[in-house]
């Protein structure tokens, strides 16, 4: 491949952030669509179809494991689905290109051009291979997020047009006059329990409705692991996240023998991401096998069905509660002291498992039939729009 700034016709700032990580970062690395070998230039995605896309990478993989992140879901949505794959590269050898499943939920082919930036791959440790993955803050959820009181008509019915309105902008495909007025009239129906931002819910309010996470370490000792050093802009910074966590009951003082560490992790905006380096403590954990489920075969099952209708559980793993008696586990140290979450935060190895099982057991009889979920995606399918009507609704009442 030829110098990243020759591969986009306009370097906007994702391109400049690329070029930069490539040259600060071995572990972050640009990923392009390939050439198709049939077309000779970019990709064709039929309507409806499931297909295997060759991307390659700015620099080569070398030996462990990776986690390929799109940065384009904005850009086709509603259009082509982009799913995160991990991708293992082999004791002694490099990588160069990996391919990946493209759905296209659309009435309409798609194409997607020749060295078109689609996201990156970032190299992972032994024990992060999900658990470290993008996930939203708590900052993230509650700056996003919009309260809306449920027992205010007014506030409701404001709502309600609001849901109406984004999911009419969303839907993809086109309904008779009379199907759009059903749609949106299921939609009011489930309004309380669809944000029409990220974050706006499930409220912070409902943890403890999930069965509470239960961090296993057997006869592991405690860990306890020092603060790391940090500069008085760094302390302000983590500052900022404790308090706000706090004030809303996340995390809370603790007296634990286990610690780990405050990492400060830099977005692309700028803004810090706050994270626990948990590593210690996912070593000596008891690991839940659980299975997640397999992207290729969730890709696989839609294939012939004609609706489509996905749901993102906006800060799910906030709904999860530690059990009382595991919180100290997740103690964090900082120049603030030692605290502890009250809900299940992101990082530790056994999280997904945990999360995917709540959601299986919430959707159970309707997982494989009416619906997939993978962690906190959910797609519900059908074969024609009245099976789909009743799907979405049976769905929604589940999440409800």
């Amino acid at each position: 491949m030829g110098p990243l700034s020759t591969l986009v016709e306009e370097p906007d700032d994702i391109v400049v952030d690329c070029m930069k990580e490539v040259s600060e970062d071995e572990t972050i690395i640009p990923v392009f669509v390939a050439a198709d070998s049939t077309t000779g230039g970019g990709v064709s995605v039929l309507n409806r179809e499931v297909r295997y896309v060759r991307l390659e990478t700015h620099a080569p993989l070398t030996e462990g494991a990776w986690l390929f992140e799109p940065s384009v879901r904005d850009r086709y949505a509603r259009r082509l689905i982009w799913p995160t794959v991990n991708v293992t590269v082999d004791k002694g050898e490099v990588m160069t290109a990996f391919k990946v499943p493209l759905v296209n939920p659309s009435p309409k082919r798609q194409w997607v051009k020749q060295w078109t930036l689609v996201g990156h791959v970032t190299k992972l440790e032994k024990d992060d291979v999900v658990s470290m993955a993008a996930m939203e803050t708590y900052e993230d959820f509650v700056s996003e997020r919009k309260v809306v009181d449920v027992n205010n008509p007014e506030e409701m019915a404001a709502h309600v047009k609001e849901v109406q309105a984004i999911m009419k902008e969303n839907v993809g495909v086109k309904l008779t006059p009379g199907q759009m007025e059903r749609l949106m009239a299921l939609f009011a129906k489930h309004a309380a329990n669809i944000g029409t931002v990220k974050g706006k819910a499930p409220p912070v309010s409902e943890v403890g409705k999930a069965k509470p996470f239960r961090i296993n370490t057997g006869v592991a000792e405690p860990v306890g692991q020092r603060m790391y050093r940090r500069s008085p802009r760094a302390k302000r910074e983590i500052d900022k996240h404790i308090q706000l966590m706090e004030r809303d009951g996340i995390v809370e003082p603790s007296e634990s023998a286990w610690s780990s560490p405050v990492v400060l992790a830099m977005k692309k905006d700028g803004s810090t991401r706050f994270c626990v380096n948990y590593r210690k403590l996912n070593e000596v954990t008891v690991k839940d096998r659980y299975p997640l489920p397999r992207i290729d075969e969730i890709l696989a099952q839609l294939g012939g069905q004609a609706y489509f209708t996905s749901f993102d559980m906006s800060a799910g793993y906030w709904s999860i509660p530690i059990a009382k008696e595991d919180r100290g586990k997740t103690a964090f140290i900082s120049h603030r002291g030692l605290k502890q979450f009250t809900v299940m935060p992101f990082g530790l190895t056994n999280a997904p498992a945990a999360y995917q099982r709540a959601m299986d057991c919430v959707l159970a009889g309707l997982v494989g039939v009416s619906c997939l979920a993978y962690v906190d995606d959910v797609i519900i399918f059908s074969s024609g729009f009245e099976n789909h009507l009743k799907d979405i609704d049976d769905v929604l009442s589940r999440l409800g």
